[in-house]
This record gives structure tokens, C-alpha cells and sequence, in this order.
């Protein structure tokens, strides 16, 4: 098993190597801060590329004192593959190199944020550790952030109930429903057949709802509805009202949000965003006509049915899918730009496409906040733990440092892989206030 296969299954073997191909440069005031280490040890282990320490206060390796977790960089290093390269300000500003994501901790002047918001077009999240409280908020996103897999809690699953491509209608049409139910055959078909046969026979113009569908399944079935699959339908019976253009309102809107941010425009900052906007274009183009319906097999949720009825649907969508994805490989290949794109990024693309997202552009608007323990906290998320610690000095409060730092490379992370939902505004760490 490789070493990083447990975060791959989290978000994929793609977004693993940008990942380790990302370099992250990492603003502070000295190595020595609890901080500082815990966010270069977290992005070390989840195997970032590289990361760059742009220090104000530059030690030697060999720190004799120190308030952190570690002596030195090579101690908290060890057995990690992550390059370090540890320089000052002016080294950094004047070699001008490229990065994936800038990220400031513990600086509290505002003058340094705007100084290094202007220096750089890259991403910019900031964190800051006082006593027990901290924030994680993100400065600037120079371009629209596209998410290739939000990950939601629950997605509520599309069935094409409404609009099924012909081998679905036939497979749906091949049922007789009365026939089944005389036979004591009907427990072995899943329940989308049943939902499809409830209201493809509704009049024109008829507004139902689900409980109308839930009154039919009750009518039509009145000796089966202890059947798991009779249960089903009228559980999901919603399911059976949900229409293509309702359901993909939202990805249109996305859709519509990345492809104007296309127009003149011919790279984007982040080469992955690139190559992500550059299938939304596609997806876009394809989405017009009548016969792309993309249904994946990956959003078909299990059901009670007979293991040859389930497999022959399931294939179905298979099928389709498999289909769908030649279609659009072929329209992604007469684009020159995208020679780059491995048709296992445009199925992964495809087969997301109800989990995809997007952040809007965020310019650095002049505010900047850190923890206050005596002011008011005005954050929209606040944490609150129990207070652990009655230390009287600041660089003792470790596990403020711990759960800042824990967050703020959790949220690089998201922004470099793409994967998840990043913070958009400001997330407030305060464990012995109630908010």
C-alpha cells in the first residue's frame, strides 16, 4: 500500500500530485513560532511539493532556544520528502519565484498583509495565534477557484426519471407492473421503475406533489406496500418530480461564472483551475444539446432490488456514461490547449459533475483582523472548546497553535487540490468564549 494512500482515497490520486507539485511560501516573523512549525509539519506529511519560509528573523539551524515543538527544521523534518528552503524577505522578493499559494502566520501589522497582497497575484490565506485565540480567513483569490468535488454530505440523487435516454426508457418500459404484482414479482425490481410507471401516464398540466405520488404507489399497490422496494418509492417519491433543468440550475450557474472569466483570457494563474475551466468550456458547449445527459453510475444509489435487475441497471448507466465521455473527449480534443488532459482527468471531471463548485474572485480589500481575547469577536463560525490551559505566557498556549495550524493547512490543502470546499471568509478559534 503507498504511503499516502489514505489522503489519495480522500481526494483522489490526481489531486495527490498537484499536491506534490505545489510550492507553498509560508510569510512569518521567525521559525521559532508553534505556529510556523505545526503548518510546515502538516503540509510536510500530506507531502506538499515544496515550501518556502520567507522569514523577518532568519536563525541558524541550530536553535539552542526555542519556544516551539522542534530545535531545528532538520529535526522536524526527518524521514519527510518536503523540500524547505528557508530565505529572508528581500532573498524572496527579489527572486521573484513562482508559487502555488501564499500564506502569512502570526504577522500583525496590516502594512505587511497589503505589502504582500500587492507583491503577489498568487492566493493568499492568512492565521494568527494570540494566547488561546485564533483566525484563519483568506486575504485574496486572484481568479474564480474551481472545486472539482465539493464533497457534500448528501447528494440527493437524479434519477432521470423524467427525461430517461432510450435504453433506460426501454429498460423501464420493459416492466409490466400488474403483471409483477399478480406474480409476486414485484420486490425484485428497483424503485425508480416503480416511480417511472407512477407518473408517466400523469395528464398534461397536472401539478402533484410527492404526497400525490406516495397516493398512487398506495393505489396502484395496495397489497405490496410492505415490499423494502414499495417502502423505497414512496421514501424517495420526491425523486420522481425532480426535473433535469431544476437539477442542474446550479451547475449551469457555475458553468456560466467560470466560462466569462474565459473570454480573452488564455491562462490562468493556477495551471489546474486551467485545465479545469478549460472542461467547463467544454461541458458548456455539450450541455446544448439534447442528447448529453452525463448520469453517472457513481451518484446511483444502492436499492432494493434482485442483484440481475440492479447490474442490468447500473449498466445502463454505465453505458451511457462510458458514452458521454467519448463524446466529450473527442469535442476536448479539438481544442489545442488541452493536449495536457488525460481522459482519466475528464472522466474524474464528468463523473463530478453534480459535486462541482466554484469560489468567486476576492480582492484584498484593506481588512485585516487578529484575536482579540478582550474585543468583541465578529466571525460568522466560532469555535468553542473548553479552555486547557492557564499558562501566563503567549508562546505556551500550544494548542491554539495545534488547531490554527491543523485549519489553515487544511485549507491550503483544499486550495491546492481542489478538492472540498475552502473557507471563504473568516473561521474564529476561541475556546473559553460562547458565542
Amino acid at each position: 500500500m503507498e504511503r499516502y494512500d489514505r489522503q489519495i482515497r480522500i481526494w483522489g490520486a490526481k489531486a495527490q500530485e498537484v499536491l506534490e507539485d505545489a510550492k507553498v511560501a509560508i510569510f512569518a516573523k521567525n521559525y521559532g513560532e508553534p505556529l510556523v512549525q505545526e503548518v510546515v509539519k502538516n503540509l510536510g506529511l500530506a507531502n506538499v511539493g515544496s515550501i518556502i519560509l520567507v522569514l523577518k528573523e532568519v536563525h541558524d539551524e541550530g536553535l539552542t532556544e526555542n519556544n516551539g515543538f522542534f530545535l531545528s527544521i532538520s529535526s522536524m523534518l526527518m524521514g519527510i520528502s518536503t523540500d524547505v528552503e528557508v530565505t529572508d524577505w528581500n532573498t524572496f522578493v527579489n527572486k521573484g519565484l513562482p508559487v502555488s499559494i501564499v500564506v502569512t502566520l502570526n504577522l500583525e501589522d496590516p502594512k505587511d498583509i497589503q505589502y504582500i497582497s500587492q507583491l503577489r497575484r498568487e492566493p493568499l490565506i492568512s492565521a494568527n495565534v494570540k494566547n488561546e485565540d485564533g483566525i484563519v480567513q483568506l486575504i485574496k483569490l486572484p481568479e474564480p477557484h474551481i472545486i472539482m468535488d465539493t464533497h457534500p454530505d448528501y447528494l440527493v440523487p437524479y434519477l432521470w426519471i423524467d427525461r430517461p435516454w432510450p435504453e433506460l426508457k426501454r429498460f423501464y418500459e420493459s416492466f409490466d407492473m400488474s403483471q409483477l404484482a399478480e406474480n409476486g414479482q414485484l420486490a425484485k425490481v428497483p424503485y425508480p421503475v416503480i416511480l417511472y410507471h407512477i407518473v408517466k401516464d400523469r395528464p398534461d398540466g397536472d401539478t402533484w406533489d410527492s404526497n400525490d405520488v406516495k397516493q398512487k404507489i398506495d393505489e396502484k399497490f395496495p397489497n405490496q406496500r410492505d415490499y423494502l422496494n414499495v417502502i423505497e418509492a414512496r421514501r424517495f417519491a420526491h425523486l420522481a418530480l425532480r426535473t433535469a433543468e431544476n437539477d442542474c440550475r446550479q451547475l449551469h450557474e457555475m458553468l456560466d461564472c467560470v466560462c466569462s472569466e474565459m473570454v480573452g483570457k488564455t491562462k490562468w494563474f493556477d495551471l489546474y483551475n486551467h485545465t479545469l475551466a478549460i472542461l467547463c468550456l467544454c461541458l458548456k458547449q455539450l450541455l446544448s444539446s439534447s442528447s448529453f445527459c452525463l448520469p453517472s453510475a457513481k451518484d446511483l444509489p444502492d436499492m432494493e432490488s434482485s442483484t440481475d435487475i440492479y447490474s442490468r441497471f447500473r449498466s445502463i448507466y454505465q453505458a451511457k456514461e462510458d458514452e458521454d465521455v467519448e463524446t466529450f473527449s473527442k469535442l476536448l480534443r479539438t481544442r489545442p490547449e488541452s493536449e495536457d488532459i488525460s481522459d482519466s482527468t475528464a472522466r474524474e471531471f464528468l463523473s463530478s459533475l453534480r459535486r462541482l463548485g466554484v469560489l468567486s474572485c476576492k480582492k484584498y480589500n484593506g481588512e485585516y483582523r487578529i484575536p482579540d481575547p478582550k474585543g468583541p469577536i465578529n466571525s460568522p463560525i466560532v469555535v468553542n472548546l473548553a479552555k486547557v490551559s492557564e499558562r501566563p505566557t503567549a508562546c505556551n498556549y500550544f494548542h491554539a497553535s495545534c488547531f490554527i495550524g491543523g485549519l489553515v493547512s487544511q485549507e491550503i490543502i483544499k486550495l491546492i487540490t481542489h478538492q472540498h470546499v475552502p473557507i471563504d471568509d473568516v473561521y474564529t478559534y476561541s475556546p473559553d468564549q460562547l458565542r
